[in-house]
């Protein structure tokens, strides 16, 4: 069980840092309605906005660790290779996000202007939603509370009806929200 309770550490760091990317006063562009407005917004704080997005690529790796961990842990249980696909939905899903994290924060203005791909967040989005729902049958069948395993396929589910219902604009905090809880389910297990 030490080994759980280390990814527990690790996945409640991955969350944190990306919630206190998530709020950042850098985000605000994202309720700007007019294009002149974002870009002054960020042209003002460009230096925050590159550390936000710093911040929520940090903190989506280290999740990615901490799954790692969870993944390494069940290897020799019944659940190894639903772990396993679990987290290789996530890490290519970081991947993805990572990618587009990056392309935003070197270049605002285009992100602005719409000239950055739209797909890499819808990719990062179902992959990330598809592993964490995967985790959840896991954390069912490996022997874990319950309600860890029910709150991680239904968030999973209810994050994707938010994603496809508003038009791929969802909050990604909402995922690791999901890892937060799962992390601190871990550092509290029993030895």
């Amino acid at each position: 069980m030490k080994a759980l309770r280390s990814a527990g550490v690790i996945l409640i760091i991955g969350a944190i840092l990306f919630a206190v990317g998530s709020f950042s006063p850098s985000i605000g562009v994202f309720w700007e309605s007019d294009e002149a407005s974002k870009l002054q917004l960020l042209q003002e704080g460009r230096s925050l906005w590159q550390i936000t997005h710093l911040l929520w690529i940090v903190g989506a790796l280290v999740t990615v660790v901490g799954l790692g961990l969870v993944t390494y842990h069940l290897r020799r249980t019944r659940v190894s290779l639903l772990a396993f696909l679990g987290f290789i939905a996530v890490a290519l899903g970081a991947v993805v996000g990572v990618w587009h994290l990056y392309l935003r924060a070197a270049d605002a203005t285009a992100f602005v202007q719409g000239g950055l791909p739209d797909w890499h967040y819808g990719v990062y989005t179902v992959l990330t939603l598809l592993g964490l729902a995967i985790y959840g049958f896991v954390y069912l069948r490996a022997g874990l509370p319950r309600w860890l395993g029910y709150v991680s396929i239904g968030g999973a589910a209810l994050a994707f009806i938010g994603f496809v219902a508003l038009q791929m604009v969802w909050p990604p905090l909402s995922y690791y929200v999901l890892t937060f809880l799962a992390g601190v389910v871990l550092v509290r297990l029993e030895e």
